[in-house]
């Protein structure tokens, strides 16, 4: 059997749940820490007040558009915000793969995000694997 290296990819990469949990989780938990210890009260609420921001700017940013991946031979991976307008991307070596979540470094000549963070449940099952698979064979990334 042959690898089939020249295959076209795509990947839709959406709202991970699992994240959104552990944020909120996080949240709750410093939210928590605000009220029980032994500061004054105004530093109480000075502090939750701002872990309550700091989590609806998280909540609003976790609800930005998907982002759209896709790997040809031709042109390598590439990267839109919008489905349609595609950029070339470089895959940097710090781009990290492990069975939950891939952390994906990569340059471009916009001034973008140099990083995503795709967790497991952002796409489906085998999107995943089929996307840990592409990345291994087009570039040698670490894998922990």
């Amino acid at each position: 059997m042959t690898k089939n290296t020249h295959e076209k990819f795509d990947v839709k990469i959406g709202r991970s749940k699992q994240l959104n949990q552990l944020l909120n989780i996080l949240h709750v938990c410093a939210f928590a820490a605000c009220w029980l210890n032994d500061m004054p009260k105004e530093y109480k609420w000075f502090l939750s007040s701002l872990v309550v921001v700091l989590w609806v700017f998280s909540d609003l940013f976790n609800r930005s558009s998907p982002y759209f991946l896709r790997y040809t031979a031709n042109a390598g991976w590439e990267l839109s915000l919008d489905g349609t307008d595609y950029m070339e991307i470089l895959i940097l070596d710090g781009t990290v793969l492990t069975h939950y979540a891939i952390l994906l470094y990569f340059k471009t000549n916009k001034p973008l995000g140099k990083s995503i963070l795709i967790v497991r449940d952002s796409v489906s099952a085998d999107d995943y694997r089929r996307f840990i698979v592409r990345l291994k064979l087009s570039r040698q990334v670490v894998d922990r």
